[in-house]
């Protein structure tokens, strides 16, 4: 987690003496006289208060030892550190060696504890030995870096039934330095804004902010576990998923499983879908989700064949479906494939060859052709977006029947990753496709 640091020079309320130098790293706290600990079970010894004046999160420090070349053997050695909210109830942090100053000029001092947020008020130093001195301990000065509090972000169960959900996610294409994942969305608002988390384990997170239930990222590094969530806004809030974890594969390797890429439909109703694909190094087991597009359930099926024929759908609406394959422990997903069902209340309409969207040459430096197959005359709407899903450019061409060619320039654009969108208009027959922008 992030956290916003600042210097706090902190006062002393409680001490037994302060003996003030022309130096201030000369300058010194020193106790020549053991006391009554503020922790009456630690009897008399050393010790120094510091009051931070209210509850704050504490975090790492920095500490400059006793650095008068005459009382170097004063200087705190090993200390006992407890933290309290109200000077009362104390808990302890643990004890930590102090390095002996060298007396010189210039003294930087050294880090101290790294409180990792804990909530308190007052510190307590406890000293339990100096560096040689018998009678006194002396410190110049610690400083408390001060953390913001932690953000608590709720459990995303809490909100399923309120406003929206992730429901499921799906790791596609997966290498050693890259991954492209999207997920389902249960959701009740129009727009849906997300913002996408991701780091290797240990590390801070990078957030990437959304329009559409997709990312792809580059720039990993090779067999590497990276935590990641998922956080839709509502009500001005991020509500979050689970956090799920993807692992990169060796450097240079590729992954053994294809993923379905060549999906068609064979024929359509008005309440039945018969969808065929290829399957990739003869794979023989499938599975396969689908569902009304922004519905509130998707249906899930296992099958042993390339094709299957889907019964009791809704008439005129619009669903999406994905095919997945075993790799390993996980599951190799298709992209989102999309069909309507059929207005024609009569009977079944059967394609005899079925559209298909075609982009090359992909990686491309400048212009990229699209190539679409359509089976009757229809207006197709096309579009780039960016990786975000931002818009960067539409249009619309009336297609003829049989194979069309689309020329779009993507010159002006930036290097990177782009999504090619289409859809027919009487149709509704969507596609998609990656670009690679050189």
């Amino acid at each position: 987690m992030p956290f916003l640091f600042f210097f706090l020079s902190t006062p002393l309320i409680m001490a037994q003496c302060f003996e003030p130098d022309t130096n201030i790293w000369k300058d010194t706290w020193v106790s020549c006289d053991k006391t009554p600990n503020p922790i009456s079970s630690y009897g008399d010894t050393h010790w120094i208060l510091y009051d931070l004046g209210n509850n704050q999160f504490l975090g790492s420090t920095w500490v400059w030892n006793t650095n008068d070349p005459t009382r170097l053997n004063q200087g705190f050695d090993l200390v006992k550190f407890d933290y309290s909210e109200d000077g009362e109830n104390w808990t302890l942090w643990g004890e930590m060696k102090f390095p002996k100053a060298d007396g010189a000029a210039i003294y930087g001092g050294f880090a101290g504890p790294d409180f990792e947020a804990i909530q308190a008020r007052y510190v307590l130093l406890t000293v339990l030995s100096t560096h040689g001195d018998v009678n006194c301990a002396g410190i110049a000065e610690i400083k408390f870096n001060l953390n913001k509090p932690p953000v608590e972000i709720p459990e995303s169960e809490e909100y399923v039934d309120d406003c929206a959900a992730i429901n499921e996610f799906y790791l596609e294409e997966v290498t050693d330095t890259e991954i492209f994942i999207f997920w389902e969305v249960d959701e009740n608002i129009d727009e849906p804004f997300f913002v996408f988390r991701y780091r290797e384990i240990g590390e801070n997170f990078i957030e990437i902010e959304l329009e559409e239930p997709e990312v792809f990222i580059n720039g990993l590094n090779p067999m590497t576990t990276y935590e990641f969530q998922i956080l839709i806004e509502c009500d001005d809030e991020l509500l979050p998923s689970d956090i799920e974890t993807f692992t990169t594969l060796e450097e240079g390797a590729v992954s053994e499983c294809a993923g379905v890429d060549d999906i068609w439909l064979e024929s359509i109703s008005t309440t039945s879908a018969h969808i065929a694909w290829n399957a990739p190094n003869q794979e023989d087991f499938f599975y396969v989700e689908y569902g009304i597009i922004d519905g509130t359930e998707w249906i899930e099926l296992e099958l042993e064949a390339t094709e299957i024929s889907l019964e009791n759908l809704t008439p005129f609406a619009e669903y999406e479906l994905i095919i997945g394959i075993e790799c390993g422990d996980d599951v190799q997903w298709s992209e989102l494939f999309f069909f309507t069902t059929d207005g024609n209340t009569t009977g079944t309409t059967t394609i005899v060859n079925p559209d298909k969207l075609k982009v090359y040459p992909n990686p491309t430096a400048a212009q990229v052709t699209l190539e679409y197959v359509c089976q009757e005359t229809d207006f197709l709407n096309y579009s780039i977006k960016d990786i975000s899903g931002k818009a960067l450019f539409r249009a619309s061409k009336q297609m003829r029947l049989g194979l069309n060619q689309i020329s779009i320039d993507m010159s002006s654009l930036p290097a990177g990753i782009y999504i090619l969108e289409t859809l027919t208009l009487e149709g509704r027959q969507q596609s998609s496709q990656k670009v690679v922008k050189q």
